[in-house]
């Protein structure tokens, strides 16, 4: 009895592999084009609302330099004038938030770099002897600390046996 087993196919197709993207940090660069950007936003918005209320004065056969006065418009003209400066506000506070936003991130990240310098050591001296390495720097504390430590009336003593108690009890 040779009966042949006839040969199943796949009902679904194996799927295609999908592209998985890595998030990528913005740079320095990016951060800055989103800030321009927010600013152009904000530029608009200012314009949008000033043209509006120039349109609005203009229709009504008044100079740019005129206010409204409540008997110029009429109840519907106002509450478009009040939501259309209410937007405008609301698109400038929004921008103001991102912009203050991306800052404060370009602050933390120039901190970053700044002390990822400090702490890089100098390269090698090919003319030092063998046993002479090159000098570490003393990452214990940071400089804010240290002027903090300054400020509070700590001598360079005092400094060191805080530094010699962080290395002990660390």
């Amino acid at each position: 009895m040779t009966d042949k087993i006839p040969a199943v196919e796949p009902k679904d197709p194996p799927a295609a592999e999908e592209k998985v993207e890595v998030p990528t940090t913005p740079t320095t660069e990016d951060l800055l084009a989103q800030i321009a950007q927010l600013e152009t936003e904000k530029a608009k918005a200012i314009e949008e609302a000033a043209n509006y209320k120039l349109g609005l004065l203009k229709a009504k056969g008044k100079n740019a330099d005129d206010e409204l006065l409540p008997d110029d418009e009429t109840e519907e003209e106002r509450i478009r004038r009040i939501v259309k400066e209410e937007n405008a506000a609301k698109t400038i506070a929004s921008v103001n938030a991102g912009k203050d936003e991306l800052l404060v991130r370009l602050a933390k990240e120039n901190k970053e770099l700044k002390l990822a310098q400090a702490n890089k050591l100098p390269p090698p001296s090919s003319d030092a002897p063998h046993n002479e390495g090159p000098r570490v720097q003393d990452t214990v504390i940071t400089q804010e600390q240290l002027t903090a430590f300054k400020a509070r009336g700590w001598t360079d003593k005092d400094i060191e046996r805080y530094k010699k108690n962080l290395r002990r009890y660390a």
